[in-house]
């Protein structure tokens, strides 16, 4: 690594967006190494997140056929196309009009370490794990990335796929801002045990929303994660067995005292449920609390910005161009469509500076439609604002 441009594409960020890029450049036959902060581990890489018809078909296209074989066979079942609303505590149906259904195939619910696991499939000598990216450099037509163990390496085009706390976008757009949107998510998991059969209502045992009517800031989204056989076995041992779950995500204002243990988090979860629905609070009662992950929510504005000086070297994709609420349900979706469309233009029209510029373009098209869906979600999902009457914050 370090004088020759040893590869076209390096992508900086091992998760949806990153491994969905690298497949679509597997397909196109495009040299690429993909290089990721964390180790590789076994345990559970997050939750559920979902993807629409169009993010669906998006993700069809770009992955090898074999692949996309693979997705639809190992694929979480179905349960519900459109979620339920309903009050937590009256158990009153709350009559929300759902959004249009796009054409395609999906949509789909998503478990986030199947599908790493899935899109990792072919291309694991290219994905370096335990890699803490710091900087990028221009040489000449060509990029030099550095890493924190002293190592570089060289490339045509450097893409940060590394999550909202991207430090390619830190060094890109170094004065940009993100917003503060004023409350936190819970995100976990509650395994389908023999307990949780007998005690969780059969009601809730779908795609669900429950929003509280008399504390109009809170709310919790669920989704039941099951397969109806084995995944080691229905992929000839080329997946890890998964257990059946039901994801939950529990939004919020921001607490008075930030909780930071186990203890803290269960207790302030049961301050706030405190007077829903008994038998459906076992849902929080008898989860995996271990997995269980807590965190300030902020999102970009809707427009993403732009960035100059790179020539079309350095470009990004997911949530380090356009991170946004999690609760508009978009996010996963238009990683989707936007990984898809960098992989596409890169086998169609080459790396160049035109081609990236019509790239980004699109991008903050696509991003913008997206995240003016979510603010407007938020309004009628926790009492948002307009996303220019939050904070603005740094975000490095």
């Amino acid at each position: 690594m370090g004088d020759q441009i040893t590869t076209s594409v390096v992508i900086i960020g091992a998760g949806f967006g990153g491994l969905l890029l690298a497949q679509g450049l597997r397909k196109h036959n495009i040299p690429f190494q993909l290089f990721e902060q964390e180790q590789l581990s076994e345990r559970p890489k997050g939750h559920r997140f979902r993807i629409g018809e169009d993010g669906t078909e998006a993700l069809y296209a770009t992955i090898p056929n074999e692949l996309g074989d693979l997705f639809t066979k190992t694929c979480p079942k179905l349960i519900d196309p459109r979620p339920s609303f309903w009050d937590p505590k009256t158990l009153a149906k709350v009559d929300i009009l759902p959004r249009p259904k796009r054409p395609g195939r999906g949509p789909c619910a998503i478990d986030r370490t199947w599908v790493l696991s899935l899109l990792s499939l072919g291309i694991e000598e290219h994905i370096h794990y335990d890699k803490r990216f710091t900087s990028y450099e221009l040489v000449a037509n060509s990029v030099l990335a550095k890493f924190e163990d002293g190592t570089s390496i060289r490339t045509k085009l450097l893409v940060g796929a590394d999550g909202i706390h991207s430090r390619v976008r830190a060094q890109l757009q170094p004065t940009r801002r993100l917003v503060d949107m004023e409350r936190q998510m819970i995100w976990a998991r509650t395994t389908i045990t023999p307990e949780v059969e007998r005690r969780y209502p059969d009601w809730a045992m779908r795609w669900t929303a429950l929003l509280d009517q008399q504390h109009p800031t809170r709310n919790v989204i669920l989704e039941p994660i099951m397969w109806e056989k084995n995944l080691s076995i229905l992929s000839n041992g080329r997946l890890p067995s998964q257990t059946n779950y039901i994801y939950w995500a529990l939004s919020s204002e921001l607490p008075t005292h930030t909780p930071r243990t186990i203890e803290e988090l269960k207790a302030f979860v049961g301050s706030i449920t405190e007077n829903w629905d008994h038998d459906f609070c076992s849902l929080f009662r008898l989860a995996d609390w271990d997995l269980a992950v807590r965190a300030r929510i902020l999102s970009s504005k809707p427009d993403i910005g732009h960035w100059s000086g790179t020539n079309g070297r350095v470009t990004l994709i997911g949530d380090a161009a356009h991170p946004m609420s999690p609760q508009g349900g978009l996010g996963g979706n238009t990683v989707a469509i936007t990984a898809a469309d960098l992989s596409r233009t890169l086998g169609q029209s080459g790396i160049n500076e035109e081609s990236i510029i019509d790239f980004e373009n699109r991008m903050r098209a696509t991003a913008k439609e997206a995240l003016d869906t979510t603010f407007a979600s938020a309004k009628f999902m926790w009492n948002g604002k307009e996303w220019y009457e939050y904070e603005e914050v740094e975000n490095r």
